[in-house]
C-alpha cells in the first residue's frame, strides 16, 4: 500500500504539458499531419523574414542609387565650374596667338645692333663672317617656325600640337619673353598676352652656346599644345 502511494503520487506530479503530449500520442491523428501542421506554422514567421529581408535589401540598393546620383550631381558640379573658370581665362584667346606673337617674333635684337655698327667699322676682310651673321639674325631664318603636326576637336574646344621646324638661337631676356607668353605668366619686365590660349610645353630643350667675355646665347628647341574654345 505504501509503495503504491509513492507511485500514485509520482504520476500527479505530471505537468499539463505531459499531459497534451501524451494525448498526441494517444490519439489518431497521424503523425503527418502533425509534422506539416508544424511546418505550416513556421510560414507566417519565414514569410516576415522574407518580408524585412527583402525591405533592407531594397533600401541598400535605393542609398545605393542615391550615392551614386549625388557622386554623379558633384561630379558635373565641378565640371560646370571648371568650364566656367577656363571659358573665362581663355574666351578672348586668338588662334593664331602661336604665328602673330611667336613666329613674328624677332630675337637677339640687341645683337643685331652691335653687329649692324660693327660691320660699318671693319675691313673687307672681316666683313664676310660680321655680315653673315647679321643676315641670319634678320632675314627670318632665326625666327620660330612651327608645323602643326595634329589637331583634334568637339562641340566646344579644340587641341592643336605644334613642332618646332628648327631650332632658334636666344639669349636669356628672348627665353624670359617667349615663357611668358607660353606660360601666361609675369617674369620680371614681361608681362602675359590677354589674348594667349591654352598652351602646354610637351618639349623644351636648350642648349648653351658662349660667345666670349661669358656672352650667352642658347639654341631653343620647344613644342607644344594649343588649346581653347572653337
Amino acid at each position: 500500500m505504501r509503495f503504491k502511494s509513492v507511485f500514485t503520487s509520482k504520476n500527479k506530479t505530471k505537468t499539463k504539458k505531459d499531459h497534451w503530449f501524451d494525448y498526441i500520442l494517444q490519439s489518431k491523428i497521424p503523425m503527418s499531419f502533425l509534422f506539416l501542421a508544424s511546418l505550416c506554422s513556421l510560414i507566417p514567421i519565414t514569410f516576415c523574414f522574407t518580408t524585412f529581408s527583402h525591405k533592407i535589401h531594397t533600401l541598400y540598393a535605393l542609398e545605393k542609387k542615391l550615392n551614386a546620383v549625388e557622386t554623379k550631381a558633384h561630379k558635373a558640379a565641378t565640371i560646370q565650374k571648371m568650364h566656367s573658370h577656363y571659358l573665362k581665362e581663355f574666351g578672348a584667346s586668338d588662334k593664331t596667338f602661336i604665328h602673330e606673337y611667336l613666329e613674328k617674333r624677332l630675337f637677339l635684337e640687341q645683337d643685331v645692333k652691335i653687329l649692324s655698327k660693327i660691320q660699318n667699322s671693319l675691313s673687307h676682310d672681316l666683313f664676310a663672317p660680321i655680315s653673315q651673321r647679321l643676315h641670319y639674325l634678320t632675314s627670318g631664318q632665326n625666327q620660330m617656325k612651327f608645323i602643326q603636326t595634329k589637331q583634334t576637336s568637339n562641340a566646344e574646344f579644340y587641341e592643336t600640337f605644334w613642332e618646332l621646324n628648327t631650332p632658334v638661337d636666344v639669349n636669356l631676356d628672348d627665353l624670359k619673353k617667349i615663357l611668358t607668353l607660353v606660360e601666361g605668366v609675369k617674369i620680371e619686365r614681361h608681362l602675359p598676352n590677354p589674348y594667349r590660349p591654352q598652351l602646354l610645353i610637351t618639349s623644351f630643350s636648350i642648349e648653351n652656346k658662349e660667345y666670349g667675355d661669358g656672352y650667352k646665347i642658347f639654341s631653343l628647341d620647344l613644342n607644344l599644345v594649343q588649346r581653347g574654345p572653337r
